[in-house]
């Protein structure tokens, strides 16, 4: 069975500017575009799997050609932070779609900034060759 092939994201932003107690991550995935009625569906879906200290996102966007002439493209995208830098809730973890981005909200397990991690750049706190249970 032939391993799926993935595409990164265009970019990833995190702050904790949303609701307290949570870290916002954006995921911009060019293309996106989110459900705009009541009737309408958006062009993605996409499964998301929040754990205490990781996550992964994986995307698949459909885009129609611009004509009936050009043939549709479908996607795949996957986003995955090894680890955290500190526990999140999972359960009381949600995302939504935006146009071209998906949103991630993280429920911190507890109410402390992560603003000292995240000034690394990357939300990642994975280091190669660490051990992964010594947490």
């Amino acid at each position: 069975m032939a391993e799926e092939e993935y595409e990164e994201p265009f970019g990833v932003t995190v702050d904790e500017k949303g609701p307290v107690d949570f870290v916002r991550v954006n995921v911009a995935i060019l293309g996106l575009k989110p459900k705009s009625g009541l009737f309408s569906k958006s062009n993605a879906v996409a499964d998301v799997d929040f754990k205490q200290r990781s996550l992964t996102v994986k995307a698949t966007v459909c885009t129609k050609g611009k004509s009936k002439k050009d043939a549709s493209t479908t996607k795949k995208y996957m986003y995955c932070v090894k680890k955290l830098p500190d526990t999140i809730k999972p359960e009381e973890s949600y995302y939504k779609f935006d146009k071209d981005r998906i949103i991630l909200f993280l429920r911190k397990e507890k109410s402390r900034s992560w603003e000292r991690e995240l000034s690394s750049g990357d939300l990642d706190q994975y280091v190669e060759g660490e051990d992964e249970n010594a947490s």
